[in-house]
């Protein structure tokens, strides 16, 4: 479901401003990707991936992948069930869920 929003906006940022702008022309076609690199860029920290993963965008199909995937976990926070990276982990704690000792989620103080 997340990944069908972000290809949504995606296409409609496109259609409705890139285009309408720009043309269809080599310009409409570099903001098209520029500008969800700079949503990359801005997400990333907060859900344990970096930066320069934003480079993932050279290739479309995966960057609407990666975007899906930062997008599900920004719908998680501050709870999130992905282990923290390691520059992180003094940040983070557990946090207990219910009687189910195999889930384990984290939350970020600070």
């Amino acid at each position: 479901m997340v990944l069908i929003l972000v290809l949504l906006a995606y296409v409609s940022l496109e259609a409705l401003i890139y285009d309408p702008v720009f043309g269809s022309g080599p310009l409409s076609d570099v903001l098209g990707v520029v500008v969800p690199s700079l949503f990359v860029v801005a997400v990333a920290p907060l859900v344990s991936y970096r930066r320069r993963d934003a480079v993932a965008w050279l290739l479309p199909p995966l960057g609407l992948l990666l975007t899906a995937r930062l997008a599900w976990r920004l719908t998680l926070l501050p709870y999130r069930d992905w282990p923290p990276r390691p520059e992180e982990a003094r940040r983070c704690r557990r946090v207990p869920v219910g009687a189910d000792e195999g889930t384990t989620l984290y939350q970020l103080e600070g």
